[in-house]
């Protein structure tokens, strides 16, 4: 008892001296700093993920354009929600036909029993059938089916034509898209044309001017030129890109050409 009280006593002089120290805790703005860093680099590596699915059609591939129209209307047709609509409403009519044809045997409904003077071994049994059995057929049971069917092949035809409705307007909005992108690309490229022409002459009116052969004025009007051809550059090319983009979200592709 003795040596357990002095062990006791040099414990807790032990713990008086030698006080355990308190791990500190990691300040709330840096654990904030860290957890938004951890967010911020999953979200770069979701980034390079979806950029590597990412999906493209490189325009420079296609040397015949019919070939690139053909192509560019099956991504289209690939891409359109009503299309896959047309498609389920399709298949939801079919299995409403398929259930019209066999609806009449849901309505037969069959029921039997046995007399019961048979059960209880009666004398009175040989004068009454010993069995009964009877099939109840609703009278409308077959118009009824007759217009359930009707229903379900009315709604076959009428989502088949309108999916065909819907392809050929898909058909026509992608060469429509694809004539627009193509048109607003070839002015692009002629406002540049004419741009660069007109660099040259007013690299040469700097020149001049330099020479003395003109005046400043006339250089000035050299530089305006190149200042409107500019201008008329970025609208362009805006025009260019709007085309590009409404093209790239009917197709659900990304475009890679040569600008």
């Amino acid at each position: 008892m003795k040596k357990a009280l002095t062990l006791l006593t040099g414990t807790c002089l032990l713990s008086m001296l030698c006080p355990a120290q308190r791990i500190q805790q990691v300040p709330d703005s840096i654990r904030k700093k860290y957890k938004v860093r951890q967010l911020e680099e999953k979200a770069e590596e979701t980034a390079k993920i979806n950029e590597g699915k990412k999906k493209v059609i490189d325009f420079t591939k296609y040397d015949n354009d019919s070939l690139l129209t053909l192509k560019l209307i099956e991504l289209a047709l690939a891409y359109n929600p009503e299309i896959a609509v047309s498609d389920v409403n399709t298949d939801v009519s079919e299995a409403e036909l398929r259930y019209a044809k066999k609806s009449w045997l849901n309505a037969i409904s069959a029921n039997g029993n046995v007399n019961e003077f048979v059960v209880n071994n009666s004398a009175a049994s040989s004068f009454f059938p010993k069995y009964n059995f009877g099939v109840s057929v609703p009278f409308d049971i077959f118009s009824r089916v007759k217009k359930d069917k009707a229903i379900a092949r009315g709604n076959i035809e009428v989502n088949k034509y309108n999916k065909q409705t819907k392809i050929n307007m898909v058909k026509e909005e992608v060469q429509l898209k694809y004539e627009a992108y193509k048109e607003m690309k070839e002015v692009m490229m002629l406002q540049q044309e004419s741009l660069e022409y007109d660099l040259t002459a007013n690299e040469a009116a700097k020149k001049s001017y330099a020479d003395g052969e003109i005046t400043l004025e006339e250089m000035n009007k050299a530089y305006q030129v190149v200042l409107q051809e500019k201008s008329k550059l970025v609208s362009k090319r805006r025009n260019y890109h709007a085309a590009k983009i409404s093209l790239q979200e009917y197709i659900g592709y990304e475009i890679i050409d040569t600008e």
